[in-house]
């Protein structure tokens, strides 16, 4: 344990821990700070550290507390529970000092920041990326059982970049230092979030928290396939573009398509108040297995990059099809629909055969009246509504 006494004055680091202390009063969370985060800071950033009139000892106490809850989720040890209920304090401590060290083998904080210097007031970048860490890693506890978080806070970038090993429990996160970053807080929480969520495609998981469900996810996600380019498929997951409102867009219309088809209303059993989400959610996946092989979808786009803005015609293009599907379901008990769009296109061409849906239209211009041969296809092929 920490020892007030000898620990005043025996150097930066140490001194830091020891008005945690004091400021904490005497509790366990400056063995926390002093155990399971590193910080590796310049010599004048260091020294700020300990200076009670700047924010890292009020950030360190708070963090504390949200390791702690974490380690409660992952162990079932109450630290605060366990020193609150003592009668011999100093015991209950030492106890507490102990599972703080076998946490050690579970969870570990690196923060680093680059210079000799650092902005150590309350509203300093750096001390508000590790309290929005701590959060996430406490509110979105990894599957894993094992969090391993390095965050490097320097001026070479620009925004939040993460990476997350396979297994999911080392994470690694670099953060501007001077600037603040757009989206940050979304961006520190996406790792863990998607972990939780068991997503680990991007567009998948972004659809899904776009929608707040994972049935309409899904009716993109299982039943199309996108023949895009690298830079292209970067665009799916992006909140600033369109793709993910048109995708919610597809996917609602796709729920529709399905019912008419006599599928159940998938959505509601999602969200009903029956079960848990979870086995709400295994149920549906079940249902659209075996409604797969009735629909499929293909989108073929031309180039390495794509417009996924609003008004990108092949997002036009994209939901007017989910749109008709459910309008005018096909009579075939098989329906695959082919999108092609291609720079060479003029216009938009229309053809259907055994309930094989082909479209071929320009990407880089709206041709003229190209609703009307999609319009006309899906009326010839409609079946009546029971």
């Amino acid at each position: 344990m920490l020892c007030a006494v000898s620990l005043a004055g025996a150097g930066p680091r140490e001194d830091f821990l020891f008005r945690l202390e004091e400021h904490t009063g005497d509790d366990y969370r400056a063995d926390v700070i002093g155990k399971l985060v590193t910080l590796k800071v310049g010599p004048k950033c260091q020294a700020k550290l300990a200076d009670k009139d700047l924010s890292a000892i009020e950030t360190a106490a708070a963090v504390a507390i949200e390791i702690a809850d974490y380690a409660k989720t992952v162990t079932g040890d109450d630290w605060n529970a366990i020193l609150g209920n003592a009668r011999d304090k100093d015991r209950a401590k030492a106890i507490i000092s102990g599972k703080i060290d076998a946490f050690a083998s579970r969870f570990a904080m690196t923060i680093v920041v680059d210079g000799d210097d650092c902005d150590a007031k309350g509203h300093a970048l750096w001390l508000q990326y590790w309290t929005e860490l701590a959060k996430a890693v406490k509110q979105y506890p990894p599957p894993s059982g094992k969090a391993f978080i390095t965050l490097e806070v320097t001026p070479r970038v620009k925004q939040v970049i993460f990476a997350a090993s396979k297994d999911g429990s080392t994470f690694v996160f670099r953060a501007p230092r001077d600037i603040e970053p757009p989206e940050w807080i979304e961006r520190l929480g996406r790792p863990f979030r998607q972990l939780v969520a068991g997503l680990p495609d991007d567009f998948a998981f972004s659809l899904m928290e776009h929608v707040g469900e994972y049935t309409r996810m899904w009716m993109v996600t299982r039943f199309h396939t996108f023949n895009v380019g690298k830079k292209c498929l970067a665009r799916f997951a992006d909140r600033n573009q369109g793709i993910l409102t048109s995708a919610a867009a597809v996917g609602r219309d796709l729920l529709g398509f399905a019912k008419a088809c006599g599928a159940d209303d998938w959505s509601t059993i999602e969200n009903q108040r029956a079960n848990d989400r979870k086995t709400n959610q295994t149920l549906v996946y079940k249902m659209m297995s075996a409604f797969r092989p009735k629909l499929s979808v293909t989108i073929n786009l031309d180039g390495d990059d794509c417009d996924g803005t609003d008004h990108a015609v092949w997002l036009k293009y994209w939901t007017s099809i989910a749109n008709l599907l459910e309008q005018y379901p096909p009579r075939a008990d098989k329906v695959t629909v082919i999108l092609n769009v291609t720079a060479k296109a003029k216009g938009m061409s229309a053809t259907v055969k055994d309930g094989t849906f082909v479209f071929t239209s320009a990407r880089d211009f709206e041709p003229n009246a190209w609703l009307e041969p999609m319009q006309s296809v899906f009326r010839r092929s409609a079946r009546k509504r029971p």
